[in-house]
């Protein structure tokens, strides 16, 4: 995908891990994604938040699509430098899931979303044993 896929040009590549129903990454932006001078376009920390919400709502069990995202910007994100990522979910409810998260750069953090993901009816689950 554009923004985690290694194989992909376009992508910065985004290491992601996940512990319980948490997800974590660390990425870094170059000069590519510049929005404001030195800091990164709020169109790719809103594409950041996406991916990676989504990530942390499948780990959780109950995978979907992105229905809606919300994006607080706190701060600029900087360019080149080490960003922190931190979701976790905060609801689940029948087909709908609603995951926080945040990035931080410099242990400040920059920017926060809200996403809500919703498994289509006829998306198909494996039954776990």
């Amino acid at each position: 995908n554009a923004i985690g896929g290694f194989s992909n040009p376009l992508s910065p590549g985004v290491n992601i891990w996940v512990e319980g129903k948490r997800a974590f990454g660390h990425t870094r932006y170059g000069y590519a994604y510049e929005g404001p001078p030195g800091h990164i376009h709020g169109g790719y920390i809103a594409a950041i938040f996406d991916q990676f919400l989504g990530m942390a709502q499948a780990a959780a069990g109950n995978p979907g699509m992105t229905g809606k995202l919300s994006v607080r910007y706190l701060k600029p994100t900087p360019l080149n430098t080490e960003l922190d990522l931190e979701a976790e979910v905060s609801r689940l409810d029948d087909r709908k899931t609603l995951v926080v998260g945040k990035i931080t750069a410099n242990d400040q953090i920059t920017a926060e979303a809200e996403g809500l993901f919703i498994r289509p009816s006829n998306f198909f689950l494996p039954k776990s044993e």
